[in-house]
C-alpha cells in the first residue's frame, strides 16, 4: 500500500518543518502533536500527484496486455508443436 506510506512521510516531512519553523525544539510524540494537522493537510496535496501516476501506470500496463497475450499464444504454438524429433530406432 503505497498511498498511506507516502502520505505519512511526507506528514512528518510537513509536521516537523512546522515545528522548526514555530522554535520547536522537543521533538517527542506529544509536542509535535499541535503541528500534526499542518503537515496533514500539506501531504494532502500529494494524493492527486499519487493517483496521476497510478492512472498513468494503468494506461501504459493496459496498452501493453494485447502484445503480451500475443506472446504467451505464440509460446504456447510453438511449445505444443515442439522441434521434429526423429524416430526412436527398433
Amino acid at each position: 500500500m503505497i498511498y498511506p506510506t507516502v502520505v505519512w512521510i511526507v506528514l512528518d516531512h510537513y509536521m516537523l518543518a512546522a515545528a522548526a519553523a514555530a522554535g520547536a525544539t522537543d521533538t517527542a510524540g506529544p509536542a509535535l502533536e499541535r503541528f500534526e494537522g499542518v503537515g496533514l493537510s500539506q501531504a494532502m496535496y500529494v494524493i492527486p500527484v499519487l493517483n496521476l501516476t497510478l492512472t498513468l501506470c494503468m494506461f501504459a500496463a493496459a496498452r501493453s496486455v494485447p502484445r503480451d497475450v500475443e506472446k504467451v499464444r505464440n509460446w504456447m504454438r510453438d511449445a505444443a508443436t515442439g522441434p521434429a524429433r526423429p524416430a526412436a530406432a527398433k
